[in-house]
Parts: structure tokens; C-alpha cells; sequence
């Protein structure tokens, strides 16, 4: 595993080719010091067993999907477990050596080729992602390609904790969403968007996240997806995407909050979601930002 930074004197980040994992990201607070806000784990060789996704890049579908894939006919047989898919399984480009593209002080690109019936996925796809800094802010952009119609959803599955080895619940959370999806209670949507209005899941003012466990995807209604503040450290993190899904998910074994920004979840099974299907001749393209600033509140 082979380990590689990029540093613009605001920012700086270390990664991983193992996943083309986001491994820290090192931000000031308000004193001037700086500090590392991705949860991830002390040393290297510990993502191989981990099993949080913790700062990789999830693909070719980010999510969970239900057995049978309905593209073409008949529908195609994905690898499952009791009928679900999630983050790919054993072809998860989370467990895989991304091939180093570009590496300057200031951005690195990674790409990975995923063959034609991979977990039983249609089309060998060719992908890629860059991260790069800009000033105070960190930014992501993927792009791929495919040999046959494929549905592709792309994400990173970094954990963020603004306030280091302390209770997420302390960190005050905003979401720039009036819907979420439903869920079954195998957490696969049920295709019906519901209201966050008087529900726990109302975070448009911001407030405390609190002891609630979210597993949940918000309907985005802007490119302003989230904000994140701890008052202890005054990092305040605002996530920017051009996707229309924002998955939020707090692990219950360690202090962490993950912005998966993507399509939603079950897209190929329901017509009304937004179109994951990628064919060939198209280019899949992504971009979402993570920016950071000091602030008294939020």
C-alpha cells in the first residue's frame, strides 16, 4: 500500500492507493492549529480490514442494490446476499489498488478498470477520480466510461469529525433537503419521497446532531448539500455537489458523520429516480466539494 499528500499551506491531505482512500485531511481551527478531521484509522494496513468503507471510493454502484438488475432483458443476476447488494460487494472498488494518473503539490488523480462481469455487472467501465485543493477547500471530481449499458453511482465514504476523537452529537448539523426517501427495513428505498417536516430528520436550521443514528438519503434541492460546525474546534465544513442525493450515516462504533453525495440508492428499480444508467459513447461525470472555514456559529 502506498501512501501519497497534496498541501496548497491551507490545506493538506494524505491518501492512500488502497481504495484511492481519502486517509486525513488536515484543516485549522480556530487557534491556528491544525488538525486532522477525517475519522479514519491509525495505520495503513488496518483498511484492509476494515469494513466502514472509512475514506474510500465506493463504485461501480454506490448504495444498495436489489438482485435482479433490470437493464436489458432478461434482468442480470448481481451478486447478493439475501437479495441485496451493497457497495458493490467483492468487486467494490473500496478493496482495490487504484492506478496513480497525476500527482502535483496540489491534486492527484487515480483510475481503476473494472471488467465486464464484475459481480455480475454488465460492461468493463473505466473510471476515474481527482482530488484537489483549492485554498480551504477540497474538491472531487470523477468521470467513466463503459463497453455496454451499466448503472453507475460513484462516491467517497470519508467520515468527518470537526472536533477529533470526540462525540459527533456535539457537532451542530445542517441539510439543505425538504425530502428524504423511504425505507424498507433492510434500508433499500422504497421509491416514495417523504417530507422532513416534523420528523427527526429536519435539519434545514442547523442544530446538535444529538445521539440519533442517521442512515439516511436526502433529497437535494441545491448544490449546497450540508453544513457541519464544532463549536470546540470552530471548523465549520460545507459540502457542495452536483449530485441530487445525500446519503448521511453515523457508525455507532466510532465518533464519525459520512457525506455520500450521489444518485439514490435502488435507482435502477425505480423510474421516477434520478437515471444511473451509464452506455457507452456517454462520459458518468461527479463533482463534489468539501470547504472549510472558522466560524463563531452557524
Amino acid at each position: 500500500m502506498k501512501t501519497y499528500e497534496i498541501d496548497n499551506g491551507h490545506v493538506r491531505a494524505v491518501f492512500l492507493d488502497y481504495g484511492a482512500r481519502l486517509h486525513q485531511l488536515w484543516v485549522k481551527e480556530k487557534k491556528g492549529t491544525p488538525v486532522n478531521v477525517i475519522a479514519g484509522l491509525p495505520k495503513p494496513e488496518d483498511y484492509y480490514e476494515d469494513r466502514w468503507y472509512r475514506g474510500a471510493i465506493v463504485g461501480r454502484y454506490a448504495g444498495r442494490l436489489e438482485n435482479p438488475l433490470p437493464v436489458g432483458e432478461p434482468s442480470i443476476t448481481i451478486e447478493n446476499d439475501g437479495g441485496l447488494l451493497l457497495h458493490c460487494g467483492s468487486s467494490g472498488w473500496s478493496g482495490r489498488h487504484w492506478e496513480l494518473v497525476k500527482h502535483t503539490p496540489d491534486e492527484i488523480q487515480w483510475s481503476i478498470k473494472c471488467q465486464d462481469g464484475s459481480s455480475g455487472f454488465p460492461g468493463t467501465v473505466v473510471a476515474q477520480v481527482s482530488y484537489r485543493l483549492e485554498n480551504n477547500a477540497l474538491q472531487l471530481v470523477y468521470k467513466a466510461t463503459t463497453s455496454r449499458p451499466t448503472p453507475i453511482n460513484l462516491t467517497n465514504h470519508a467520515y468527518f469529525n470537526l472536533h477529533p476523537q470526540n462525540p459527533i452529537a456535539l457537532q451542530h448539523l445542517q441539510i439543505f433537503a425538504d425530502q428524504y426517501l423511504a425505507l424498507k427495513d433492510n434500508l433499500v428505498p422504497t421509491g416514495a419521497l417523504l417530507e422532513v417536516t416534523n420528523t427527526p430528520l429536519d435539519f434545514r436550521t442547523a442544530h446538535a446532531i444529538d445521539n440519533g443514528l442517521l442512515d439516511d438519503c436526502f433529497v437535494l434541492k441545491q448544490e449546497k448539500a450540508a453544513r457541519l460546525f464544532a463549536p470546540a474546534t470552530g471548523i465549520c465544513m460545507t459540502t457542495y455537489t452536483d449530485q441530487p442525493g445525500l446519503v448521511v450515516f453515523t457508525p455507532k462504533d466510532f465518533y464519525g458523520i459520512c457525506f455520500e453525495t450521489q444518485k439514490f440508492s435502488n435507482g435502477p428499480h425505480h423510474s421516477h429516480f434520478p437515471d444511473t444508467l451509464l452506455k457507452p459513447g456517454s462520459e458518468y461525470t461527479q463533482q463534489t466539494t468539501f470547504s472549510f472555514t472558522v466560524e463563531n456559529d452557524l
